[in-house]
């Protein structure tokens, strides 16, 4: 189905919820595609932020790195994003201590679940797993907005468990059918 010449006549808004119902089918190409015309007509950085969770869903990490560095710029109070970007660059091995980009969410209130994915992360890169741990499950607990970031947050600490104890680890794959890292909150956003 070609829709490049269908594309025109759409306004961003239209463009961006395209992408999303792209996104949830699983037609990436499509989202990505939607996204950037969305961008050509507007350059809205939810657009971007979108884009950028398309190119980590098809593996493009260092161009999504790159997008939402661009995001955090222009929305810095866009906390998902610079979880986002955290779990990316923790992926990639692209950080350094402390991971510069989620250090405001550190003092954030404590019972903001932002702070505590914020210090489980942090906590993950010093290699104190039951720490981590503790931090994402309290962040889980509190999140009611975000349910696609505490299912992330889940598989991560589900993944840790499976490196650091493999014995422990559940004959399903804790990976399968996840969106590790990145998904369009299209409810948060």
């Amino acid at each position: 189905m070609d829709t490049t010449n269908d594309l025109h006549n759409l306004s961003s808004d239209e463009l961006v919820h395209l992408a999303m119902k792209a996104s949830s089918d699983n037609k990436h190409d499509y989202a990505i595609q939607y996204l950037k015309q969305a961008r050509q007509i507007s350059q809205d950085p939810i657009a971007l932020y979108l884009l950028a969770a398309e190119h980590a869903e098809i593996g493009m990490y260092q161009q999504a790195i790159e997008e939402l560095n661009t995001v955090i710029a222009a929305l810095p109070e866009l906390w998902v994003a610079r979880i986002q970007l955290a779990l990316l660059q923790i992926l990639t091995g692209q950080y350094q201590q402390p991971i510069e980009c989620i250090q405001p969410l550190l003092t954030l209130p404590a019972d903001n679940h932002f702070r505590h994915f914020a210090k489980g992360l942090d906590l993950l890169t010093k290699a104190e797993h039951s720490q981590c741990i503790e931090e994402l499950e309290k962040g889980i607990s509190l999140n009611k907005e975000i349910q696609p970031l505490n299912k992330d947050m889940q598989n991560l600490i589900d993944q840790i468990l499976k490196n650091t104890n493999p014995d422990t680890s559940s004959s399903e794959d804790s990976s399968k059918g996840t969106h590790m890292f990145i998904n369009a909150y299209n409810t948060s956003l």
